[in-house]
């Protein structure tokens, strides 16, 4: 009986002290910045991660945008516009001093996950990994991705969210 009491004391402190932590450190980002991901709107990966995205960003600070639509070409210089079509995603964020950084591929995934909380923020574990692996993965994915998910993209039609996908 008493080993049982302890346990429960023991399991309430644990959520107690967790329910502290994650407001702070699982919190998404929210300091006013303008975050666009940028993806291949041809491609069922990519359209599958967007709606994942639109999911777990409760903080609702990420908008989205394909990069053959006209944002992408208001906001992506051309050369890295023309790269990223090519398998990349990419992450348009506004730096502290509101100008854009422009993260590809393997480190805008890290990035998001980082910039919207919650429990993708822990998938950040990833950076410990050497980049020239996380790379040569992203890469691996990228090139193989039309016949992983065959059938082209899914429609973004009639999701909750979809306020949040620009043109």
């Amino acid at each position: 009986m008493m080993a049982w009491l302890l346990l429960v004391l023991c399991a309430l402190f644990s959520v107690a002290l967790l329910s502290t932590l994650i407001p702070q450190g699982l919190a998404p980002r929210r300091d006013g910045r303008k975050r666009i991901v940028f993806f291949d709107g041809n491609c069922g990966l990519c359209s599958r991660t967007v709606r994942l995205l639109l999911r777990a960003d409760r903080g609702r600070i990420l908008r989205f945008a394909p990069l053959q639509g006209r944002t992408a070409s208001l906001l992506l210089p051309k050369p890295l516009r023309e790269q990223a079509i090519e398998g990349s995603l990419v992450y348009y964020r506004e730096g502290s001093d509101r100008r854009p950084e422009y993260l590809l591929r393997d480190e805008a995934v890290l990035a998001i996950y980082d910039d919207i909380g919650g429990a993708l923020r822990l998938l950040g574990i990833g950076r410990w990994l050497p980049g020239s692996l996380r790379e040569r993965t992203y890469r691996f994915i990228a090139r193989n991705r039309l016949r992983m998910f065959p059938g082209g993209a899914c429609p973004l039609d009639g999701l909750s969210g979809k306020e949040r996908i620009l043109p």
